[in-house]
Order: structure tokens, then sequence, then C-alpha cells
């Protein structure tokens, strides 16, 4: 009983001390002294207890109706205790709130009291800015905001822009931090207005951050990136990866660069994205480690989805044409694990150089205007379940060059249908070759076999052997040169 009674105490205090915004260890002194005045009005010994169960109402209404202290004060505001002022949580739960009245945009805290104000359409981004001075949580009333100036963010700020317009009109980046921590940011659409004003410039750019939140944002018309999230740094044992990235829900379009590059993270996290109509890549990762991407990317100036020099990373994607290529994966990257769905590339669907341990799995590859799927001088990939319908070119090239080796590479249970060229071939520059690859369980259908096979083994520099060729159902023959491959149970069509 006791023990129940002991926690049943602790709970109000720790709920009296939430509402009035008064440190625990001093609720029982305020209750004291409540106790002392509200006896002489109600004639009877007032319990600690009985006044800490009757809540921030009891407490008030029996305080405020009796006589003055001269050591604690209750005001409709604050209490003070011995001198010291103590401010109850706000209602609204926020710091400061800005908004709009008539002419005038107001940063009010969540006493009421006016921190800052300006003329609205002039003074926006000067009104903002000093309501993030602040920190803490920041709201801002739906509006069009003009912003004449880069708003600047700081660590532990959570900013929620109640789906408000932001409009640049200036020459630096819109939203910036730099070494911070503990930033959130949502709920915006940001005009950039490029074509106005220029410079090299973001959306965002978050450099040197860590644990950073943008979520539910439209970033349009700027004359660089849309999103920047990036340590810079030199030495990995020295100045390790800021960790932890959050983009949920981003339309990001029309920048002149890429839509977002996010560089040298860990533990990233990207959901619920389209980019589209950016001047070079969609959806950027570079060096980073730990990512979950999940995005929608549409018609880039480069590479729709751009993975570079990363590790540990699982995706899922659609891309709808690109200048280039719809997927990208390079510059070391390994364990990397794709699931995409890929229309109208320019080039490839999907590139693979440079990287390995990298898995392609039930992807549906639709009109490239090259290779289905392009393996440079890359090992360890798996290419299982995909679909590749309507190649340019090939539906599978593996090209070593430059003294690597293609190899271990397994390739299952895919549908290859209509392509240019052959179905599966690789191509060497005499210096290296395509070794150890496994072809299994697939099939291989309309092609020209008057010009072309559904796998083709170059002799090239006499490296391309040590094939397994089994299982497959294949329109014509396959042409395998090298001396120690292994085929049998195909059925040719």
């Amino acid at each position: 009983m006791n023990r129940d009674m002991h926690s049943y105490n602790k709970e109000l205090i720790k709920s009296i001390s939430a509402e009035l915004g008064v440190p625990e260890e001093r609720v029982p002194i305020l209750v004291e002294k409540i106790a002392e005045l509200v006896k002489p009005e109600v004639g009877k010994f007032v319990g600690r207890r009985s006044l800490m169960a009757a809540g921030l109402g009891g407490l008030l209404g029996l305080a405020v109706a009796s006589p003055a202290s001269a050591k604690m004060t209750i005001t409709g505001q604050y209490i003070d205790l011995d001198g010291q002022k103590f401010y109850p949580a706000s209602a609204g739960a926020y710091s400061v709130i800005v908004y709009k009245q008539g002419i005038k945009i107001i940063a009010e805290d969540w006493k009421g009291d006016i921190i800052a104000q300006g003329v609205a359409g002039t003074d926006d981004a000067s009104v903002i800015q000093q309501a993030l001075d602040q920190k803490g949580i920041i709201l801002v009333k739906k509006d069009t905001y003009y912003l004449k100036s880069r708003l600047e963010f700081y660590s532990d700020t959570y900013v929620d822009f109640g789906y408000s317009k932001l409009v640049r009109e200036h020459e630096d980046h819109a939203l910036h931090a730099d070494s911070q921590s503990n930033i959130t940011v949502m709920n915006f659409i940001l005009d950039g207005q490029k074509s106005t004003y220029g410079g090299y410039s973001h959306g965002i750019r978050f450099w040197s951050c860590e644990n950073v939140h943008v979520e539910n944002a439209e970033i349009y018309n700027m004359p660089a990136n849309g999103i920047v999230i990036v340590h810079e740094s030199g030495s990995e044992a020295v100045d390790p990866k800021k960790k932890y990235v959050w983009l949920i829900n981003a339309y990001l379009h029309d920048n002149d660069l890429n839509g977002h590059m996010i560089g040298n993270m860990q533990y990233v996290f990207v959901r619920g994205v389209i980019a589209k109509d950016n001047g070079n890549n969609g959806v950027g990762v570079w060096a980073c480690k730990d990512v979950i991407v999940d995005a929608l990317a549409d018609s880039n100036g480069q590479e729709n989805v751009n993975f570079d020099e990363d590790e540990n990373v699982v995706a899922r994607v659609i891309t709808l044409g690109s200048t280039d290529r719809s997927v990208y994966i390079c510059g070391g990257s390994k364990n990397v694990t794709v699931t995409a769905v890929s229309v109208g590339a320019a080039t490839d669907g999907i590139l693979v150089v440079n990287a390995s341990n990298v898995n392609l799995v039930g992807c549906a590859i639709y009109s490239p205007g090259g290779n289905g799927i392009h393996i440079y001088n890359s090992s360890k990939v798996n290419i299982v379940g995909c679909h590749i319908y309507n190649a340019g070119s090939r539906a599978i090239r593996l090209l070593a060059q430059e003294g690597t080796n293609v190899e271990h590479i397994n390739i299952e249970g895919c549908i290859i249908d209509t392509v240019g060229t052959h179905g599966i071939s690789c191509f060497d520059d005499g210096s290296a070759g395509t070794r150890y690859v496994i072809i299994s369980n697939c099939q291989i259908l309309n092609i020209n076999t008057a010009s072309y096979y559904p796998i083709q083994q170059l002799v090239g520099g006499g490296l391309n052997d040590y094939w397994i060729v089994v299982g497959n159902i294949l329109k014509g023959s396959p042409n395998l040169t090298g001396a120690n491959n292994v085929v049998g149970n195909n059925i040719t069509i």
C-alpha cells in the first residue's frame, strides 16, 4: 500500500510540475504554501495530497481566492515562488508563433508577448529569423512569406511552417544551418525563383549537421540543388560521418542541379520522395552508410537515382524517363540492394560501375535506349527475378576493362523479352574478362537469331570463361567460347 501511495504521490508531483512549469523538487514547497493560505478560508487543515490531487484548477482556484503572501504570488501567467518566476507549459505547445495580421507580420511567444514584428511582405525573413533565434518549437501560420534573406536554423529547433509558401527573393540559400544538430523543418512550399534570383544556392543547405528531419516539403526553381544535407570531412577516422537524416514526403522539381544530395552521412532514411525534371540527378546519395530509399524519379537530366560510394543500401524506386541512366550504382559502393521499376531510360536501365555485393532483385526494366542492366568492372552481383523488355541494345551486358575482371555474377529467374541485340552478353578490352558467371532458370525470348544470340560469350582476351548456363529456355542457341564452361539442360525454342 505504501509503495502504491508513493508511486501515486510521485505521479502527482510530476503532473503538477509539467502543468505549472515548476521543478519537481519545488512542488511540495508550493503546495505547502498554498495549504497555509487556504486554511483560514476553509476553516480546517488541508493536506498536501488533497491539494495535489485537485490538480492545476484546484490549486489556482484556492490560491487566487486566498490572501496574498509575501513569499508567493500567483498570477494568470506565472507563479512567483520565493522571488523566482515559473511559467506553466504553454497550452499551444510552442515556443514562438509567427503570423500575419493585416499589414503586419508578428512573432509572439507562448505567453502572448511580441518578440518581433514588421511589415508583411517586407520584413518576413527578419521576423521569422527572430523567431528561429529563440529555438524550441516554432509554428508559422499558413500564409505566403517573402524571404529577402536566408533563414538560419540552430540546434534543438522544430519548425512547422503550416503548409505556408516561402518565396525566395535573394541570391543565397533559402534555409541554412552549419554544424548544428536536432533540426526539424516541415510543411512548406519553397519557390526559389531561379529565373530572377540566381547564385549557387540551394533550397535547403544543412552543412555538417546531425539528426536532421525534413518532412512534407515542395522545393522547386532553385538555381542549384533542392536539398543538400552533407557532412564535409577529410579522414573518416578523424572526422566520422554525421548521423541521422530523415527526408520524408518531399516533391523536388525543376531545380537546376539535383533534386537532393545527401552526402557523408550515416543512418539515412528517404521515403516518399518525388524528384522530377531536375537538371542533374533526381535522388542523389553519396558516401553514405546504412541507407534506406523509397522514391520516384521522373525525367531528370542525368541519372534519376544515383548511389556513389555508398555502403549498406536498400532502395525501392520507380524511375520514368531520364536523359541518361535510371539507376546508377558506382564509386566503390557495396552491399547495395535495389528493386526498381525503370521505364524509358535514355541509355541503361541500371548501370553498376566499380561496385561489389550488389543485389538487383525483382526489377522491371522497360524500353531502355541502351542496355537493360549494365555491369561494368564490378563483382559479386546478383540479378534475380528481373523482367527486361524491349531493350535498345542488350538486356544484360557484362563489361570488363582496364585490368578489372567482372566475376561472381549470378543471373537467375529473369525474363528477357524483345531486345535490340543479344540477350545476355559480355565484352572485354583484352586486359580482363568475365569469369564465374551462373545463368540459370531464365527465359530469353524474341531474339533476332539471324544476327544475335540469347547468350553470347566473346573470346576477347581469352579471359571470358568459367560460366555455368543451365536450366534456361532460350530463343536460339547460346554462343559460348570458354574452355571451362558448363552448359546443360537448356531448352531451345
